[in-house]
């Protein structure tokens, strides 16, 4: 039985990875393939914090899309997302309407500010690979990493893997004392959210020390002014630059009731359209599993693979599979030459860390370039050898 038309909504994590899958698994259960994306590129997001660094850093962190989806022999319709009809089974976009059979919709999440007034106009994300350009931008031109420069505070607000990540990637490369940096979160610990165990958070919080990065624990910000922010505790803090680093929430869509979840059973299927399917940050797994909901890339992936095997073993008529999903680590970077975690149980730190998660990365490059042949790379990726 054919599956028809197969659209996927996100050229992220997720909806690369389910696009690969049906290309290898699946060709002859569908009709035609389409991915639609507003951006033509796909993000390497667990390396945005390096872009703080500088803008030199960008090598391989945006591949564009047209690429892989010439490889998965897949349409790519680089176009705007403006409105799903679920019951016309339709997503109208800014390039006209695209009709579905079946519908994956992996569009990740955006940045949320809580209703914190001041926080999008006066703050900084890393949410998008612009965004992230952007910080690395303002970084350079406040002089950060300019030795003699005048002195400067940045407050990164959140002390989860991203607000990690980046205070130490600006700590490694700021100019010394000139520079202080201090992260804020309303959480009593950091990592508050994570696999890692006190070994290793008083790891990062050494780390920290000896780079001179401040914590301010317990502490929520309310508002952010042009050069400040306000606690909880009635405090106000200056900064030179305000980086955000304290949620992400599901991308809006018209069609969708906003600011609620999009609810998917643990077969990753919407609660109320048997032919939709969903995951990544985009959708809320209603599901017991402690980690069922994670924000990760790692996660991501898993649910793409579950999800592309649901809707075929669905058209079959076979009983479908229960995402069950566990992370297999976790890796947080502290620069580019140290690290901390967690693999397959396992505490790693260190030097020993950081190499591993890079090769985490190219792991995951080369997964991605496996299956594009030599002519395309040529021809899309300029100055490429065979």
């Amino acid at each position: 039985m054919s599956t028809g038309r197969i659209v996927i909504l996100g050229g992220g994590y997720a909806g690369l990875a389910a696009m690969r899958i049906l290309s290898r698994r699946a060709r002859p259960d569908f009709d035609s393939l389409t991915l639609v994306d507003a951006s033509p590129y796909h993000c390497i997001k667990t390396r945005f914090h390096e872009l703080v660094a500088g803008r030199h850093r960008d090598r391989l962190i945006r591949l564009p899309i047209q690429l892989f989806a010439d490889a998965a022999r897949a349409r790519f319709l680089n176009a705007r997302i403006e409105r799903i009809d679920f019951r016309k089974r339709a997503v109208a976009t800014s390039e006209g309407e695209v009709g579905y059979d079946r519908l994956l919709i992996t569009l990740g999440g955006q940045t949320s500010y809580f209703g914190v007034k001041g926080a999008e106009r006066h703050t900084v994300s890393l949410q998008s690979y612009e965004a992230a350009l952007e910080c690395g931008r303002r970084v350079e031109a406040l002089g950060l990493t300019a030795r003699g420069g005048p002195r400067r505070r940045v407050l990164v607000c959140g002390a989860g893997l991203e607000g990690i990540e980046v205070a130490a990637m600006l700590g490694e490369h700021a100019a010394g004392p000139r520079c202080e940096i201090l992260v804020a979160d309303r959480a009593p610990e950091i990592m508050a959210r994570s696999q890692c165990g006190p070994r290793q958070r008083d790891y990062i919080k050494d780390h920290f020390l000896r780079n001179r990065i401040g914590l301010r624990l317990g502490v929520a910000v309310t508002r952010v002014e042009e050069r400040a922010v306000r606690l909880d505790s009635g405090e106000r803090l200056e900064a030179d630059l305000v980086i955000w680093c304290s949620g992400v929430g599901r991308a809006q869509v018209r069609g969708m009731n906003r600011g609620r979840p999009f609810q998917v059973n643990g077969f990753l299927q919407s609660l109320q359209y048997a032919e939709v399917f969903a995951t990544g940050d985009f959708a809320t797994v209603m599901t017991q599993g402690p980690y069922d909901n994670l924000f990760s890339a790692q996660r991501a992936l898993h649910h793409a693979a579950v999800l592309v095997e649901n809707i075929l073993l669905r058209d079959r008529g076979k009983p479908m599979r229960s995402v069950e999903y566990r992370p297999r680590g976790e890796l947080i970077a502290l620069g580019d030459l140290d690290a901390v975690g967690v693999l397959a149980g396992i505490p790693v730190k260190g030097k020993a860390a950081a190499l591993a998660k890079k090769a985490n990365e190219a792991k995951y490059l080369a997964e991605l370039f496996r299956q594009v042949p030599a002519s395309l790379l040529r021809r899309q990726l300029p100055g490429t050898r065979s």
